[in-house]
């Protein structure tokens, strides 16, 4: 017999895949925009990063929190297409549950701060220019 030593574990197997049950009807209702609405009101409420923890834990959970997601991502869209989320909750949430649009969005903006840094780049070139062939003729004239 194996004695194990201290606190029981609150999270066993079972009541973890029902918390995934739990979760996954969750997400079918479409005013269901956020992770936090779930945690919260549960029994025993709980943080976002205890949902990464389950996810660790089971694959189970895993699998329900990656279909959870992209629920509340197309619960999200519709609610701002039906304006019933607004524009600006929805902006400023979106990368957690559309990564890859984050990631989109993150290579355009570095994209555009390279053009820019480019420009600057062309601009002080051309400023460069200007000055030496502006003293050259200064220095001609004298």
């Amino acid at each position: 017999m194996v004695l194990k030593l201290g606190r029981p574990e609150k999270w066993d197997a079972a009541r973890i895949e029902k918390e995934a049950e739990a979760f996954l009807e969750y997400a079918k209702d479409p005013q269901s925009f956020c992770f936090e609405r779930f945690t919260c009101y549960r029994e025993e409420s709980y943080t976002r990063s205890q949902l990464y923890d389950l996810a660790k834990r089971s694959e189970i959970f895993s699998d329900t929190f990656q279909r959870v997601k992209e629920m509340i991502r197309q619960n999200r869209e519709a609610g701002v297409a039906e304006g019933t989320l607004a524009q600006t909750v929805y902006n400023k949430t979106y990368s957690f549950y559309d990564r890859e649009q984050s990631l989109t969005n993150e290579s355009l903006s570095a994209h555009v701060k390279d053009i820019d840094r480019s420009k600057r780049e062309s601009l002080k070139d051309d400023t460069v220019d200007a000055l030496t062939a502006a003293n050259n003729l200064i220095q001609s004239s004298e």
